[in-house]
């Protein structure tokens, strides 16, 4: 009799390990399913990373190929603007001179009787 208790009193031990076990199994089956869709995700963000790292190098690359461009167009503005300021103080004294020679003949014509 003391058998047959302890029989039953391990069955139903059994039993409940035999559940526990199951039910561990499946837990490990949607763990192992969503380790699985982690590690896909996360190959997909690591190529999204290289991408994005891919683009932020030729952006830079473009900005500083643009930033030179600038650069020289501004170095040209400022050499332009010294060519323009030669030509402005030549053409004021050609204007001086101009008016320096209109002075004279005014002089000539009017003044001096030649």
């Amino acid at each position: 009799m003391v058998l047959k208790g302890k029989y039953f009193e391990l069955g139903g031990k059994f039993d409940h390990t035999k559940k526990q076990y199951q039910s561990m199994i499946v837990d490990l089956t949607k763990c192992t399913e969503a380790n699985t869709t982690l590690k896909k995700n996360e190959k997909e963000f690591k190529t999204t990373v290289e991408t994005l790292k891919k683009d932020v190098f030729e952006l830079t690359r473009n900005i500083l190929r643009k930033q030179i461009a600038i650069n020289n167009y501004i170095n040209m503005l400022e050499e332009m603007k010294k060519v323009l300021a030669c030509a402005k103080c030549e053409h004021d004294a050609i204007k001086l001179n101009l008016k320096s020679y209109s002075n004279s003949r005014y002089v000539l014509d009017h003044i001096i009787d030649v």
